[in-house]
């Protein structure tokens, strides 16, 4: 949906991306450090700790990050061509805090009641864990 958004923005005004600087000089500082600093992360862990079967290799530990950076940067070009003023701002700021807000009472509030040993959202969090929460491949612990 992110891409499509992106494409409808871009196909509104094409020649406004190629005028616009949407990348400024701390943004791409940001990235390249970043990029740099998981670079020499990978390769010092592997070198130290070495790999086993249980977990990616140093090909698949960097293009997990690397989709992550793709992330951030999709989620960069929605907020550039989203937020326009000072009330867009404030719009996104508003949402942010109600998502958080609504995350906390109905996902994180149940798992740590859950966690405790109180049983009484037992059945939500089994229903959070096998639909919405799912991340890997192992069975659930509740």
């Amino acid at each position: 949906m992110i891409v499509l958004y992106l494409a409808f923005q871009v196909s509104l005004d094409p020649q406004g991306i190629l005028k616009a600087k949407v990348f400024q000089g701390k943004v791409i500082l940001y990235f390249a450090l970043l990029t740099l600093s998981e670079i020499v992360l990978l390769i010092w862990n592997y070198s130290k700790f070495g790999s086993d079967s249980q977990d990616f290799n140093i090909l698949g530990s960097f293009v997990g990050f690397i989709s992550t950076i793709i992330s951030f940067l999709l989620v960069y070009f929605l907020l550039y061509f989203s937020i326009k003023s000072d009330f867009d701002m404030q719009r996104f700021i508003r949402g942010s805090m109600l998502t958080l807000f609504l995350m906390g009472v109905f996902i994180l509030l149940p798992q740590l009641t859950v966690a405790a040993g109180k049983n009484i959202f037992l059945g939500w969090a089994n229903l959070l864990d096998r639909s919405i929460l799912r991340v890997g491949k192992f069975p659930a612990t509740i």
